[in-house]
């Protein structure tokens, strides 16, 4: 299945809320959780979780 078109944001039909919440920058950290729970994430960024995600689906 091919993934859908990309749209520009202005283009998008968003509802005035939706689209504040795509202009904003969203970072987040999770140096918190980890040192709140002492745990050692398997993923330690978004990016090498994707990465695992989309290698999984490969695999399939």
């Amino acid at each position: 299945m091919a993934p859908p078109p990309l749209l520009s944001l202005e283009d998008a039909d968003l509802s005035s809320r939706a689209r504040a919440f795509y202009s904003e920058c969203r970072r987040v950290a999770n140096d918190r959780i980890k040192e709140e729970l002492g745990v050692r994430l398997r993923y330690p960024t978004y990016r090498e979780g994707l990465q695992a995600c989309l290698a999984a689906e490969t695999d399939d």
